[in-house]
């Protein structure tokens, strides 16, 4: 076997001269995905190691180093928003794993002050197949509430999540049972909620439908790489929270892709119980989500195959009115794996921190 891979390798590597020449440097990328694949079949256990790094420049005069409301000094730096290191493997008999770590915790409230660089554990789980289209998982992973809070970071369509999602990004112990069924995807998750391990549970339950076409497969956010089929999906979840006294939660989404044209709206009912405040980017506004129904909308256009315009609205439906809107752009060098992305967000508010405005330019590299 180790003859067949050198060989293999040696092949490849006095070819790339050629390669390079007739077919240019995409060719010579086939051939390395070729190999990759060939050394991935000889030892199909292997555990794969993936990740990214992504890092961006925020800008604002109304906020200051620490990400702070106040204007003064004003915000001008440098900060990375997420550095990722995932390893996951199939572990044989329809056995897998997942472990991801962060090492770098974010920049708070409106990527204020940079991170430390303290490693976290994200996710580590176990999954196997119950029966066919049915599957399990048992350790540390997402809740199932949002779409926008499931894709990864380095999937976004604007350099920050929906206010939304980033709050409903959340991971706890628990076990998980999902599966599909022609169009419908489902879940069903007892997590161990508020109270960790003591009687109570965070029950999550989530349906979606893929109503045309397959928008439901789609790893990203935005219409890169939909294709350019119309798609449609439509999802409803149920969260009850059992350590809190009317702590349920109900989200409805919906979202599709035309071509290059993008949209997704989503909104959430939060029961007079809940506690939390409205996107964790927001948190110097100070109100909490209990007893609103906050609701958002993004739309994108792919003008070029580099480059996607997007722009997002959001309504907390707060006591202080607050709204946000956010613009932006990308340029894919590499699609997702490699890009670009500018934006501009502004927060509308009667609070007492007044309005803010900031501008961010990131980079992200996926391995």
């Amino acid at each position: 076997m180790k003859k067949l891979v050198y060989s293999a390798l040696a092949l490849t590597l006095s070819g790339a001269p050629a390669l390079a020449t007739d077919n240019g440097w995409s060719g010579l990328d086939k051939e390395i995905e070729s190999l990759s694949s060939s050394l991935q079949s000889a030892n199909p256990n292997a555990p794969g190691i993936s990740g990214w790094v992504l890092a961006s420049y925020r800008h604002s005069s109304d906020i200051d180093a620490n990400g702070t409301a106040t204007g003064t000094p004003d915000q001008s730096g440098f900060q990375l928003d997420s550095v990722r290191l995932e390893v996951e493997g199939d572990a044989g008999n329809d056995y897998s794993y997942k472990v991801s770590m962060d090492l770098a915790g974010g920049n708070g409230s409106l990527h204020g002050e940079s991170p430390s660089g303290t490693v976290g554990l994200r996710d580590a789980y176990v999954k196997w197949s119950i029966y066919e289209g049915i599957n399990g998982k048992i350790g540390r992973f997402k809740e199932s509430m949002l779409r926008s809070a499931l894709v990864s970071d380095n999937r976004l369509i604007l350099l920050d999540r929906t206010n939304l999602g980033e709050l409903l990004d959340r991971r706890d112990l628990g076990l998980a049972v999902y599966g599909s069924f022609d169009v419908l995807n489902w879940t069903v998750q007892a997590q161990d909620g508020t109270d960790g391990q003591a009687d109570e549970h965070r029950f999550v339950l989530r349906a979606t439908a893929n109503v045309v076409g397959k928008a439901g497969d789609s790893k990203n956010e935005g219409a890169y790489g939909a294709g350019e089929e119309t798609n449609v999906v439509v999802g409803i979840a149920f969260q009850d929270e059992g350590n809190l006294a009317d702590g349920q939660i109900i989200a409805l989404e919906a979202g599709m892709t035309a071509g290059p044209f993008s949209v997704a709206a989503e909104l959430v009912d939060f029961d007079k119980g809940d506690a939390g405040t409205f996107g964790l980017t927001d948190t110097f506004v100070g109100n909490d989500v209990a007893d609103t129904t906050p609701w958002d909308i993004t739309v994108s256009y792919l003008i070029t195959p580099e480059y996607e315009v997007a722009g997002r609205f959001e309504d907390a439906d707060d006591v202080d009115d607050t709204t946000s809107y956010t613009l932006g752009v990308n340029r894919y060098v590499r699609g997702h794996d490699i890009k670009w992305g500018a934006q501009w967000k502004a927060i509308k508010t009667d609070n007492a921190v007044g309005d803010i405005d900031q501008l961010g330019v990131g980079v992200g590299v996926s391995f």
